[in-house]
């Protein structure tokens, strides 16, 4: 097998929800969620920080007074877990392009390329005459290449599909059953850049002397020699981690749909712009005009609370409930909430293109909402609550975070939006 560095993230993402989706693990609940953390930590370039205390308090939900010295639990459900891995890609999957791997007396899993199974070698038969050595040759590496480059297209378009669950083809049809190009929006938020050597910034933004006390800010994780001086200027490009996760879920997705896409930033496609297509809007009302306009008439929508003086998930009429996140000690957030909503596009009360729209609080509820709407599992518990997949409607979903690590995502509610 092969351990390349290069695996892309998705793939790795869309191999963990598989396994997580599969019979092997459907009775096991808390060995998924220790699959789901680790995995999701390692990718999150944390994996060196896993160890059996976090494993313990995090995933399994163990308390913070937890002992591994006294309590084993952890080490028989790594052994367990291990157990599983290995079944599965024996039995259930011993096809899958990506393995993933715990090690032996670590909790940092590893994602894997499995060795290509050699092809079988066909005994040679006999012609009633035989052309010269060269030409047997050439025909036979002319036949070996076709061959070889069919079974490996084969290969790619069985799996690719494969890959796709019925219930993921049901939910995005809105938007990739017209065959449309699809337009992936994304905002931005505005941000002040810090760096240095600002000697020349675009015309029309102004720049400012950086503060003292954001040298030494800096310098915890950048260079910045003795003397050189910082400065600040505003841009309005900056895309936050969990929006950039969302984009790249909703661009695999729709890859493996079979669907084209383009990807450009909410500024470069106004809202006139989104009329007469099929659109994934990735932004909150708070940093996107197009968000606040399409989620103006819906029942649910984000907003500041001053009570609890953060931004909320509420619902505009009856019981105007509300979902606010929550903080740990030390302020960060261990539980967010992402909203998905499903409209037909704008100016088409009942026309063939959609827009699907993933916003949340923080851009980790924005990431919770895009993955909880690619993943079989939970694709499959929403069905249950919606009579099949309306026409348009919202869905609020529960994201247990880490600060800005989505490690995650469960139905709360939803709300079908009447034509």
């Amino acid at each position: 097998m092969s351990d390349r560095a290069l695996i892309n993230a998705e793939q790795v993402r869309l191999a963990v929800d598989e396994l997580l989706a599969s019979g092997t693990l459907s009775r096991s609940e808390q060995l998924r969620s220790f699959l789901r953390y680790v995995c999701e930590r390692t990718l999150a370039g944390d994996g060196k920080e896993i160890n059996e205390y976090s494993v313990a308090v995090e995933a399994l939900g163990k308390p913070h007074e937890f002992s591994p010295s006294e309590d084993s639990s952890v080490r028989r459900s790594a052994y367990e877990l291990r157990q599983k891995l290995h079944k599965y890609y024996e039995s259930e999957k011993p096809d899958a392009l990506i393995h993933i791997e715990l090690p032996k007396g670590s909790y940092t899993p590893r994602f894997v390329e499995p060795a290509p199974k050699p092809l079988p070698q066909l005994a040679p038969q006999l012609a009633p005459k035989l052309p010269s050595h060269r030409l047997v040759w050439l025909l036979a590496a002319a036949l070996g290449v076709s061959i070889g480059i069919s079974a490996a297209l084969a290969i790619v378009v069985v799996r690719g599909s494969a890959r796709v669950a019925p219930v993921v083809r049901e939910a995005w049809s809105p938007i990739t059953a017209a065959g449309d190009r699809v337009l992936i929006s994304v905002g931005t938020t505005l941000h002040l850049v810090v760096r240095p050597y600002m000697a020349v910034v675009a015309e029309g933004l102004p720049k400012y002397p950086a503060p003292p006390e954001l040298y030494p800010l800096f310098r915890q994780h950048r260079p910045l020699p003795d003397g050189v001086e910082l400065s600040m200027h505003p841009v309005d490009n900056s895309v936050q981690l969990g929006h950039s996760q969302a984009v790249a879920i909703a661009a695999t997705t729709l890859s493996l749909l079979g669907a084209s896409y383009q990807i450009l930033p909410e500024r470069s496609a106004s809202a006139p712009a989104l009329r007469g297509r099929n659109v994934v809007l990735i932004a909150d009302p708070q940093n996107s005009n197009n968000a606040a306009e399409r989620l103006e008439a819906t029942p649910l929508t984000l907003e500041y609370d001053a009570a609890v003086q953060d931004v909320v998930v509420r619902e505009r009429a009856g019981s105007h409930t509300v979902w606010a996140g929550k903080r740990g000690q030390d302020k960060r957030y261990t539980e967010v909430y992402g909203l998905i909503t499903v409209l037909p596009a704008e100016g088409e009360a009942a026309g063939p293109h959609h827009t699907v729209i993933f916003s949340g609080i923080t851009s980790v509820g924005t990431h919770g909402a895009a993955e909880f709407f690619s993943k079989p599992e939970t694709l499959n518990v929403l069905k249950t609550k919606l009579p099949g997949f309306p026409t348009a409607y919202q869905v609020v979903v529960r994201c247990r975070s880490n600060d800005t690590l989505l490690l995650s995502t469960e139905y709360v509610a939803h709300r079908t939006i009447a034509k």
